[in-house]
């Protein structure tokens, strides 16, 4: 449950960011001690990154057989924001396509 003192400050925060104005600035405007709101927004911040959806994407993958005595060829893929994927020659295209297709859309 979220507090009425959450809500208040969650308020304020949003005027602020929608305001365009410093942080100094909208605290002057609204009596609120600087020292104060930069306390809120951080609070803010940490409870935005710790609701915030993870990045991982789960891809189930069909079994493959790998024989033991035979080291596996390995194929990269390279994306252009640093992302490498890596999978065995032989692997389910289709399985590829919906990793690929889920690396792009992040």
């Amino acid at each position: 449950m979220i507090s009425s003192l959450t809500m208040h400050r969650e308020q304020h925060i949003a005027q602020w960011r929608a305001s365009g104005l410093s942080r100094a600035a909208y605290c002057r405007q609204h009596g609120i001690a600087y020292h104060v709101f930069i306390s809120w927004t951080k609070q803010s911040a940490v409870i935005a990154k710790d609701n915030a959806p993870s990045a991982f994407i789960e891809v189930l993958r069909p079994s493959a057989h790998v024989p033991e005595r035979q080291s596996p060829t390995v194929a990269s893929i390279s994306f252009p924001n640093g992302v490498m994927m890596r999978v065995v020659i032989g692997t389910d295209a289709d399985w590829i396509g919906r990793v690929v297709a889920a690396v792009r859309s992040c």
